[in-house]
């Protein structure tokens, strides 16, 4: 698979070049609001997971199972939440504290 971004005419081009030995990022054109929003969106479910994880905060595991998008209802994050870390209980210690 080939990774790059494509120019005005639509061929993909490098995100970086090579000088002197060195890799060097090329600048990109910004992203559409759009996407920027979704990006951003990823992004906080991402450092809510790590977070979770860090603090073995069960609240902030179900904050993600929601800003994910998958799941609508609170009361069905709070559910499948309690569900996924009985199961994995054995490789997620930190959360011990916080299951209910």
């Amino acid at each position: 698979m080939q990774r790059g971004a494509k120019d005005h005419r639509g061929e993909l081009q490098p995100l970086a070049n090579r000088h002197r030995g060195q890799l060097l990022a090329k600048q990109v054109q910004l992203v559409v609001v759009g996407i920027a929003g979704t990006l951003a969106t990823r992004l906080q479910w991402v450092d809510t997971v790590v977070e979770a994880a860090l603090e073995g905060s069960r609240e902030k595991f179900v904050q993600a199972l929601l800003i994910d998008g998958v799941v609508k209802s609170v009361d069905v994050a709070y559910r499948l939440g309690d569900d996924l870390l009985q199961a994995q209980a054995e490789y997620l210690p930190q959360f011990r504290a916080s299951a209910r």
